[in-house]
């Protein structure tokens, strides 16, 4: 699973990687706090997390981690705004571009996925200091969460197997080495006609 980290790094070297926003600031945090008393070089791309979005879904075997990030893309303009709708339309396509590279990437590489549909959000002005707009756009980023991946893979407990009934209870705890006999039900003897006991091993 990606961690905060790692997406903030992913989205920097989207933003490094291309033409047309290569030479501009890059910025993970809060970009109208930044854009306060930081110069900002254009054109500019920054993200931050949403206060509401987030969310963790739980399963037996992980959970479903939902991580709800805005990305931000603007350019200046002059102070007439002449060029305001060209700009717009720029960092339009710039934005839907950063999406699309996203999605293959989450889902190729990292086994994550945006949810379907996303906002994208109009910003005129983007900051109060300058003459800049652009566009937002609202990811959702879906990831599984496998529990019992969380524990030290050096430890003592890393290969250890869980045993659940159908309603999702902890049957059986077991640990490398250990094996766990399980009688097979009557009927199932009695439809194959042997009289042995199934035994599970422990995943190493």
């Amino acid at each position: 699973m990606l961690t905060l980290k790692q997406i903030a790094k992913l989205l920097q070297d989207k933003k490094e990687n291309h033409v047309q926003l290569s030479s501009g600031t890059y910025y993970f945090g809060d970009p109208f706090f930044y854009a306060d008393s930081n110069d900002i070089k254009y054109p500019f791309m920054g993200a931050r997390i949403l206060d509401s979005g987030n969310s963790i879904s739980n399963s037996i075997n992980g959970a479903d981690n939902v991580l709800a990030i805005e990305v931000f893309f603007c350019d200046l303009i002059k102070k007439d705004d002449s060029d305001g709708v060209q700009t717009m339309s720029d960092m339009q396509i710039i934005a839907l571009d950063i999406y699309s590279q996203l999605v293959y990437d989450l889902q190729n590489y990292f086994k994550a996925n945006l949810d379907n549909t996303v906002t994208l959000n109009p910003i005129t002005p983007a900051f109060n200091n300058d003459e800049s707009i652009g566009w937002s756009i609202v990811l959702n980023i879906r990831q599984f969460y496998d529990k019992s991946t969380c524990g030290d893979v050096n430890s003592d407990t890393s290969g250890k197997v869980i045993v659940f009934d159908q309603d999702g209870n902890i049957l059986y705890t077991l640990y490398p080495g250990q094996t766990l006999t399980i009688e097979v039900l009557q009927q199932i003897v009695d439809t194959i006609n042997n009289n042995s006991t199934a035994v599970i091993d422990p995943i190493q």
